[in-house]
């Protein structure tokens, strides 16, 4: 960190992060395509006490079974909220999305569609429904695409980012970090062994984050640009898995009525 100093007046510090290592994004086969295939978020709202969450399980099983649908999205778990007390999916990262999204769960399980989309039910159909809205507002591409890299080790993971606008806009960009297979023996309502392992459960985020601000910090993009990122994501836990962890990158941009709005996503396995 360093301030400068002119007469009598100071100025603000300037913190520069030397990250310990940043992975190399790969090369882009097509550098004048400026379209992108888009992916959303369907974020599942559970708890290890909740009976029913199981149900919400094979909903998301059969959603990453549907054809036309299963490439225009990534998925989160966010197990926090009343039901997670003794979760072993939970972290701080969790808690914050819960309550970023708590003015749309009505009930547990609750899955939600991206930050603001909220299906009747998490019924197959109504989440279904739900992004299938998202895709065809979008027809099923994106201005802005994500090139991703992530490597680590038990103690933090690294990723490096390039993000590509073909328009003029302002985006917020955030990296969380999500880790699979985690046991949970004592998921209530479990009737399949699948019900008590947990994926892509969030358990970091990149940037200083609370419940108001779990969409990452604003930059601003010309026309047909890229900007490099670097993301440094810490393994608070000796609970967690690294080996497990795979890295979400998130761009949103401002909808029709001004809120931050998923505009594409991408994510990356550890050492891909």
């Amino acid at each position: 960190s360093f301030f400068a100093t002119v007469g009598p007046e100071n100025s603000n510090y300037v913190t520069i992060v030397v990250m310990a290592e940043v992975p190399v994004v790969p090369v882009d086969p097509q550098p004048q395509n400026y379209t992108f295939n888009y992916r959303g978020l369907v974020i599942d709202q559970t708890g290890v006490n909740c009976g029913y969450c199981p149900n919400a399980t094979d909903v998301l099983r059969s959603l990453e079974e549907t054809q036309g649908l299963n490439e225009h999205y990534n998925e989160v778990t966010c197990h926090a909220g009343g039901y997670a007390n003794g979760d072993p999916g939970n972290s701080a990262a969790a808690n914050a999305l819960n309550q970023f999204q708590s003015s749309m769960i009505s009930g547990y399980p609750c899955i939600l569609v991206n930050f603001y989309g909220k299906p009747q039910s998490y019924a197959y159909n109504y989440v279904k429904s739900k992004l299938q809205e998202y895709v065809t507002a979008n027809d099923g591409a994106a201005n802005v695409g994500v090139s991703l890299a992530v490597t680590g080790d038990a103690s933090c993971v690294y990723a490096a980012a390039q993000v590509k606008s073909g328009v003029a806009q302002e985006y917020k960009v955030t990296a969380w970090l999500l880790e699979s297979n985690i046991y949970s023996p004592n998921q209530a309502g479990a009737t399949k062994e699948y019900h008590k392992l947990y994926n892509h459960a969030l358990r970091n985020m990149s940037h200083e984050y609370s419940k108001t601000n779990v969409q990452g910090d604003s930059y601003t993009f010309a026309a047909n640009e890229v900007k490099d990122f670097a993301f440094e994501l810490p393994i608070i836990s000796t609970k967690w898995n690294y080996e497990n962890m795979e890295v979400l990158v998130i761009v949103s941009a401002k909808d029709a009525n001004g809120r931050w709005e998923v505009a594409n996503s991408a994510v990356c396995k550890i050492n891909e």
